[in-house]
């Protein structure tokens, strides 16, 4: 066999094999800790925040109510995509054919169909906060505040917990598990990021806090690292469209903003 059929055997995927393997997945995750935010009964959902925020997690401990027979979790950012696509005719007739109540759509880019696929319930996650029409019910899922941090901690004082939370911050998953933390925030900083986005992180995390424009970013980073400013100031709008970094108003000085970080 050759290579190129080696690909096209093992990494290209027909629509109907795709839905199928995702219909076939499972899609338990251990050790899931609920977080206060329950999912809304309505029949479609949007559900957005920032990366890590657990919008999965919610969806997918809610998906657990159901048979898994009545259940489609497709996830966008699944490797396979790279190779295969999907239309909404192939969703909609999947979910014809097995009778599909609940459809969950992760890490799912506006206008990625024509038209969203009809069933029971339609879940929409995403990092970015696009606009839907008045149908949908909007759920902004933020990171752990200290009532929800301290639920996840199994033993410490309350001196020690509350310490924890300001040296950990507000990621779900820093907080349920156990040392090394260091090691569990580079796998989050390698999940979410490119490494172009990577450099540029570490000179946000430099100005957090701090009254900046986005050019005297662009101006710090240059020195750094190679990065031309068409793509610096795009990666800082898709940051901020993705809700990891905001700018605010100066109080003393309205026309400046203050840099800050999700987290």
């Amino acid at each position: 066999m050759d290579f190129i059929s080696f690909l096209k055997g093992k990494m290209i995927l027909f629509p109907m094999e795709l839905l199928e393997y995702f219909y076939d997945r499972n899609n338990k995750i251990p050790d899931y800790q609920p977080r206060k935010f329950n999912m809304p009964k309505e029949n479609r959902v949007f559900i957005f925040g920032s990366p890590a925020s657990g919008k999965t997690s919610l969806a997918l401990d809610y998906l657990m109510n159901f048979d898994t027979e009545k259940v489609l979790y497709i996830d966008f950012k699944d490797p396979k995509f790279a190779f295969s696509d999907i239309m909404e005719e192939d969703v909609q007739s999947f979910i014809e054919v097995n009778e599909i109540d609940y459809l969950v759509l992760d890490h799912y880019s506006h206008n990625y169909f024509e038209y969203l696929p009809i069933v029971k319930q339609l879940i929409l996650i995403s990092s970015t906060n696009y606009t839907y029409d008045e149908s949908f019910e909007i759920l902004k899922l933020p990171l752990l505040d200290y009532e929800e941090f301290f639920s996840f901690q199994k033993r410490g004082s309350e001196k020690q917990i509350f310490n924890q939370f300001l040296k950990q911050g507000t990621l779900p998953q820093l907080a349920l598990h156990p040392t090394p933390k260091e090691q569990l925030f580079l796998n989050f900083l390698r999940s979410h990021f490119t490494e172009s986005e990577q450099k540029l992180l570490t000179v946000l995390a430099y100005f957090n806090g701090a009254t900046v424009t986005t050019f005297q970013l662009y101006t710090h980073a240059k020195e750094r690292y190679k990065i031309s400013k068409d793509l610096i100031y795009k990666q800082i709008k898709d940051f901020e469209e993705r809700n990891i970094i905001t700018f605010i108003h100066d109080v003393e000085s309205p026309k400046q903003k203050k840099l800050l970080f999700f987290d």
